[in-house]
């Protein structure tokens, strides 16, 4: 039941600090579909958000993507703004790492929305810098300033001075 679906999230976890990703990835499945038996759905999504960047570290990126974009999806049904918006600050960083600019931008686009949305400051923000930064290897130098204009104000309001330090 619930015991053994925390167990091999735990066991994923641990995994993941261990450095065995591929293991990982198999204890968070596990504890996803124990999750789902329960009727747990988010905390079935939530066990894939660590699965992501397994695979990511295995080279296996279209896979991370794929389940980001299936946790993503769980998380807006479930209403769960924050937690979409990590995805989608993730799956920017996975688009970004692979020099997908364009998807990186739009990923970290959502981001800054949903972030905004949930009332959460920084990582809006944060997804502001990471969305100046593809736009810039997009060659969109104007937005980009204008982005990293905004993201620095934004950090500055909030309190925020190693974010306003990044985006000035």
């Amino acid at each position: 039941g619930e015991i053994a679906a925390l167990a091999d999230w735990t066991a994923g976890i641990a995994c993941l600090t261990e450095g065995a990703m591929a293991d990982a990835t198999v204890c968070f499945d596990r504890a996803a579909a124990g999750f789902a038996a329960l009727g747990a759905a988010g905390a079935a999504a939530q066990t894939q958000v660590p699965k992501i960047a397994a695979l990511s570290m295995l080279g296996r990126h279209d896979e991370a993507a794929a389940c980001a974009r299936d946790a993503h999806a769980a998380f807006m049904a479930l209403g769960d703004r924050q937690a979409a918006g990590r995805v989608s600050l993730n799956l920017g960083t996975l688009h970004w790492r692979r020099g997908d600019y364009a998807q990186a931008a739009s990923h970290s686009r959502e981001a800054v929305l949903l972030f905004a949305r949930a009332g959460d400051r920084e990582h809006s923000v944060m997804a502001d810098i990471g969305l100046a930064d593809a736009l810039t290897a997009l060659g969109d130098h104007d937005e980009a300033l204008r982005v990293y204009a905004r993201a620095s104000m934004r950090a500055a309001t909030h309190g925020l001075p190693v974010l306003e330090a990044i985006a000035g």
